[in-house]
């Protein structure tokens, strides 16, 4: 017993084949769609200094991008330019009506993936970096401490 399928034929390929969402920004078209694997050291390196902010605001659904752009310009133009594959000089120069409007697109296709999967690898490896220092900073003022105190007194004759 076979059963129709009235799904167009076009509809499977997009299932098979996913069209990329471009949009129009300054004067380019440009792809949206999410980073490729070789370009995670660059992309992880730049989220760093903002990771906080995206991990809090994305769990609410309350990212701001044009607050995120004011409050962290540096990091979010950074990001942006990571994200978009641009030089920053060619992200600098956008308006920052475009900017927002690009980066809130990046972010969206990108965060899922930040929040669920390398923000928190992120997180957990700052704090493992940070506990090694505070133990490596303890052991080496006990060994400080020892060498400074000897802990046999002298003899006497």
């Amino acid at each position: 017993m076979s059963t129709a399928d009235n799904t167009p034929p076009q509809d499977d390929l997009s299932k098979v084949i996913p069209t990329v969402k471009t949009i129009i920004i300054a004067g380019e078209s440009l792809p949206i769609q999410p980073f490729k694997v070789g370009r995670l050291p660059v992309v992880l390196t730049a989220v760093q200094p903002i990771a906080y902010v995206l991990m809090g605001n994305a769990e609410t659904a309350k990212l701001d991008i044009l607050n995120l752009v004011i409050a962290h310009t540096d990091d979010s133009l950074n990001l942006l330019a990571v994200l978009a594959d641009k030089p920053r000089d060619w992200v600098d120069d956008l308006d920052l009506d475009d900017a927002v409007t690009l980066l809130s697109e990046l972010l969206e296709v990108n965060l899922d993936f930040f929040v669920q999967r390398v923000l928190p690898r992120l997180l957990q490896a700052v704090g493992t970096l940070s506990t090694a220092v505070k133990s490596n900073a303890q052991a080496l003022t006990a060994i400080g401490q020892t060498a400074s105190n000897p802990s046999s007194p002298q003899a006497t004759a």
